[in-house]
């Protein structure tokens, strides 16, 4: 392909260069005007093709996520509510916690995000059941929420370790900090 455009091109200036000065001139315009005008529509088509593909992406994104909001609201909800009991001294069994994460896996599993399972798995073999270290325990449910916002869009900038948490946990710093 590259020899034959090679060719054409020497064809085309041997023409060039042996006829008079107005019929080269001519032909020029007007190959340059040909040229410009299917470089444009070419370009222009490639340019609206990636659009394309872009909002589509961006479609598809959004319909995920309008999948995966309510799987990780499960899960939050299911947090807070372990926390509270646990203020309350009424602690949830060890029954409720295995039902809740025997029927929640299977759907992260097909909604969450790679950094969210990355995030949810690290958080299972903490020990949620029986916490050994409160304070690396809590660093990974945090790795763990940062995970839930970033998926539901928020860039969690200027957000440090222990933010969360103390939506929560009045005196996490005192924990973080050592």
């Amino acid at each position: 392909m590259v020899w034959g455009l090679v060719s054409i091109w020497r064809l085309f200036w041997d023409y060039i260069s042996h006829s008079k000065p107005e019929i080269g001139a001519a032909i020029i315009a007007a190959s340059g005007t040909i040229i410009v005008s299917v470089l444009s529509f070419v370009v222009g088509r490639f340019l609206e093709r990636n659009k394309e593909i872009e909002q589509r992406k961006r479609e598809i994104e959004q319909e995920i996520r309008k999948a995966y909001l309510p799987i990780y609201q499960e899960l939050i909800d299911f947090l807070f509510k372990v926390i509270q009991a646990q203020k309350t001294s009424m602690p949830i069994t060890l029954d409720e916690m295995n039902t809740f994460f025997t029927d929640f896996t299977p759907k992260i599993l097909v909604w969450g995000s790679d950094r969210f399972i990355r995030d949810f798995s690290a958080f299972r073999e903490s020990g949620i059941i029986s916490v050994s270290d409160p304070t690396k325990f809590m660093l990974i449910l945090e790795k763990l929420l940062y995970s839930i916002r970033y998926d539901c869009g928020h860039e969690n900038k200027g957000l440090e370790g222990g933010d969360l948490l103390a939506l929560f946990i009045t005196d996490v710093r005192q924990y973080i900090n050592k």
